[in-house]
């Protein structure tokens, strides 16, 4: 991982480059870089930068609590209480 490609895409995900944020950060998520994994999940949840979906989000969810992020457990948590499907 490059902490240089992490900044790189926080900074374009922060000034509101979502397209740029997303072509950066995905392969740091899919390498297991949580924070990328937590902005790649807000990308997919609001469609900003990505079609919005629901299961993309929740795939990042998983990925994200999977690295131990308590905040993506508990949103997991809920979405299943909500009935979502899994």
């Amino acid at each position: 991982m490059s902490s240089t490609e992490l900044a790189r895409g926080i900074r374009a995900f922060n000034k509101g480059r979502y397209e740029e944020a997303h072509r950066v950060l995905e392969p740091l998520a899919h390498s297991g870089e949580l924070r990328a994994q937590l902005i790649v999940a807000r990308l997919y949840y609001a469609g900003n930068g990505v079609e919005q979906s629901d299961s993309q989000y929740r795939y990042w969810l998983e990925q994200c609590a999977a690295s131990g992020d308590k905040s993506s457990r508990a949103r997991l948590k809920k979405l299943r209480k909500q009935g979502e499907p899994e």
